[in-house]
């Protein structure tokens, strides 16, 4: 297992990242902050797929990222940040080859400036049909419209703008292919600006000049984040995971896998799947071959076990 090296999963919102990190010196998962201290060392964006069957889409992307540094998923924790699709997850992870999945204590999303934390995304898009070039100024104007529209909508929740920040993507293609690729656009200073952006997000990709590379849509990101980014770390166990269990309902017919409240589960609490824990509005499986555990944190760690 490589431990200065970790894969962050985030796939909240229209807009899927994977980012390969590398952690501070002398900063593990058991200390605080740890995900926000982190560096990307490459990162790998694209429009998710929905559905429950994560396997197809994260096995091509997340094998390819992590192969481009001579690691492979077996080498790494994969992190995954934010409830969506966290009940699947273990088992997905564990049909690409992932020994480790850290589900943090608190939500967050891959920005390209870093893990950062997040209660929400708010996504919006705008589609160039038929897919072409735009000058700078026009893909300036698109933008200025979606963030007027962002902070419309950050002000009608109530919040305030210092609650959110933004992060632009370009989802673009060769002209005469089929299939774009999604990529971060961190400054627009000229006319080449596409072709910079798409050789940061693939640099081992086919190389390309501004007359070849057309936008089929150019897309925002509003990231929102109330939450306190630092909590205290957890108590120890008292042994008595009893606490944390949820009853089955008294008309079930049989007994099934074990459940626990996550909120209520203490550091050093854990065992062996299957056993489902209830996190808010969603739940985490942890399927039989995997043994969890609750961190000082409040990270929950679940590494899968030898046949």
């Amino acid at each position: 297992m490589n431990d200065t090296m970790f894969l962050a999963v985030d796939l909240e919102g229209a807009i899927w990242n994977a980012a390969l990190c590398t952690a501070s010196p002398g900063c593990g998962v058991d200390s605080t902050g740890w995900m926000v201290r982190s560096s990307i060392v490459c990162l790998y964006s694209w429009l998710g797929a929905g559905g429950n069957d994560l396997s197809p889409a994260l096995a091509e992307r997340l094998s390819e990222l992590a192969g481009g540094w001579g690691v492979t998923l077996s080498d790494l924790m994969l992190v995954k940040l934010g409830p969506a699709q966290q009940e699947v997850f273990v088992d997905a992870a564990s049909s690409l080859g992932a020994a480790v999945v850290c589900f943090p204590a608190t939500a967050h999303i891959v920005s390209p400036r870093g893990v950062a934390p997040a209660v929400e995304v708010k996504d919006y898009v705008h589609r160039l049909e038929p897919p072409r070039m735009l000058d700078v100024r026009g893909v300036r104007d698109a933008f200025v419209t979606m963030m007027e529209r962002a902070a419309e909508d950050v002000q009608a929740d109530g919040l305030e703008q210092d609650d959110s920040f933004l992060d632009r993507y370009a989802e673009l293609r060769i002209r005469g292919h089929r299939n774009a690729s999604l990529v971060p656009v961190e400054e627009l200073s000229d006319d080449d600006w596409a072709v910079r952006a798409w050789r940061r997000a693939r640099p081992h990709g086919p190389d390309v000049n501004t007359s070849e590379v057309e936008i089929v849509s150019l897309r925002l990101r509003c990231v929102i984040d109330t939450q306190a980014t630092f909590r205290p770390a957890l108590p120890a166990t008292d042994g008595r995971m009893e606490r944390a269990r949820i009853a089955a309902s008294p008309d079930a017919r049989e007994i099934g896998p074990m459940v626990y409240d996550r909120s209520k589960l203490l550091a050093g609490d854990g065992g062996t799947g299957p056993v489902t824990l209830v996190d808010g509005r969603t739940s985490i499986r942890v399927p039989a071959n995997w043994r969890w555990e609750m961190n000082r944190a409040g990270h929950l760690l679940c590494h899968r076990q030898s046949p």
